[in-house]
């Protein structure tokens, strides 16, 4: 079964980008959406398996505060996808406990690498319980 991503990108340029890089490592792109309010709202309904997020999204809510919703509510992985990596952006980011942290411009091989090691990770938690 094909593994489950959000992703949560308000230029649309750069998530379709993402999308196609994912697609073609044979993941499923459950969603597109541009706010973290539609996002913790998708991750209720969708339940994927991870999300892709950026941490400066249109509309009310940062990244991380919907990063932050979404593993209290749902423990469910986040990638943060950023143009920022000044420290004070790290250090936010840190607070929802990232899986990873990828630096905008992205590649699709960096993609595919962070996520793989995601999954890696996640599979090592599960077996450990």
């Amino acid at each position: 079964m094909k593994k489950k991503i959000l992703i949560v990108e308000d230029e649309l340029l750069i998530a379709e980008d993402i999308k196609k890089a994912l697609i073609s490592y044979q993941y499923d792109v459950c969603t597109i959406v541009t706010t973290g309010e539609k996002a913790i709202q998708e991750v209720e309904k969708l339940q994927p398996d991870l999300v892709i997020m950026d941490i400066m999204l249109a509309g009310i809510m940062t990244g991380v505060e919907a990063a932050k919703e979404i593993r209290e509510k749902y423990d469910t992985a986040i990638i943060f996808l950023t143009a920022y990596a000044d420290e004070r952006t790290l250090d936010g980011a840190m607070a929802s406990e990232p899986y990873g942290y990828l630096v905008k411009p992205v590649r699709g091989k960096d993609i595919q690498a962070t996520v793989k090691m995601v999954f890696h990770m996640i599979n090592r938690e599960e077996e450990s319980r």
